[in-house]
């Protein structure tokens, strides 16, 4: 059978939206591994700062992330990041490609839990091809931790976009926020507990 398609909304900077199951879901993000796993939110604000980038979603896990974006994309908070989603639903370790339309596919990849820098990208063939190859010469994958269009013949299996990012797969947590200077609701409280205890 071959693969519902869908279409891009937008691509601003490489930052493109996928309209699926009635949420819109966001590739393209700049995912970078925040180095304090308890001040993450500190950590997430100054890497915007420094990188003019104020929309964030965080990833925590063996190594916690924040993929990164600029409003000046288009984007919203009330989008989700299709690549967070993903990492939750699929595991810890695959290589991913999806048919999108118009010769369009998207590419992700995760190792350990964790985006891979430069994987959450939509292009044409070539372009996901080249970075296909590349990732899969980086990493060691089996077979079944590789999903690629059956027409590729690349080994691995097909599956659909659409029947990942449901809306029960899709979570608060996966949301993108608005990056704002100051401490958070979230981090007052725990510092708040801290300090009571």
């Amino acid at each position: 059978m071959a693969p519902t398609s869908y279409e891009t909304d937008h691509n601003k900077g490489g930052v493109s939206v996928l309209p699926i199951n009635g949420r819109k879901f966001v590739v393209g993000l700049r995912w970078q591994a925040l180095k304090s796993s308890v001040h993450f939110m500190r950590a997430a604000r100054q890497y915007g700062k420094d990188h003019d980038m104020d929309i964030v979603v965080i990833r925590e896990g063996l190594v916690t992330q924040g993929g990164f974006v600029s409003k000046k994309s288009g984007v919203t908070k009330e989008m989700y990041s299709a690549a967070a989603v993903l990492v939750d639903v699929l595991g810890q370790s695959w290589l991913a490609v999806f048919s999108l339309k118009n010769g369009l596919y998207y590419l992700l990849a995760a190792d350990k839990g964790a985006v891979i820098p430069d994987s959450d990208i939509v292009g044409s063939e070539d372009k996901i091809r080249s970075r296909m190859m590349e990732l899969n010469a980086m990493f060691e994958w089996t077979d079944d931790q590789i999903i690629t269009p059956e027409a590729w013949s690349f080994g691995g299996v097909e599956k659909q976009i659409n029947l990942l990012l449901t809306p029960q797969n899709t979570k608060k947590k996966h949301k993108l926020k608005q990056l704002t200077f100051g401490l958070s609701k979230a981090e007052w409280l725990r510092y708040g507990t801290v300090a009571a205890a």
